[in-house]
């Protein structure tokens, strides 16, 4: 079953509660602190994603993990390490999670958090 959250908007604390929120419920065997990666979509690759998700738990059934900053990367706000050209630059390179998450393992789970971002 592919589990993937979207959670954005203006408001941090909203979006923040939301995240521990879903952390509590998907922590069914008390082991999701020690399976749970957070990365910046400017600091990160869509590769080290992929390999955070697809590794399996240690000592739990499911991984968590957090990518913050990828719906605003792609449409141009921000840039990892300030070389983005634009939408179609990270959006391009950022395209093989999308193909992956079709196979990504069942005990991952993949949260992306987000700002406000524009409507597509």
């Amino acid at each position: 079953m592919l589990m993937i959250y979207i959670l954005h908007g203006a408001d941090s604390f909203s979006r923040q509660e939301s995240l521990h929120a879903l952390q509590k419920e998907l922590d069914e065997d008390g082991s999701l602190a020690t399976n749970t990666s957070s990365f910046s979509a400017t600091q990160t690759t869509a590769q080290e994603v992929m390999a955070a998700c697809s590794a399996h738990p240690f000592l739990g059934n499911r991984r968590l993990v957090i990518l913050e900053g990828l719906l605003r990367l792609v449409q141009g706000e921000g840039g990892r390490r300030g070389k983005r050209g634009g939408d179609s630059e990270a959006a391009y390179e950022w395209a093989v999670l999308v193909n992956y998450t079709e196979s990504m393992p069942d005990w991952a789970t993949l949260i992306l958090v987000d700002g406000e971002v524009r409507d597509v």
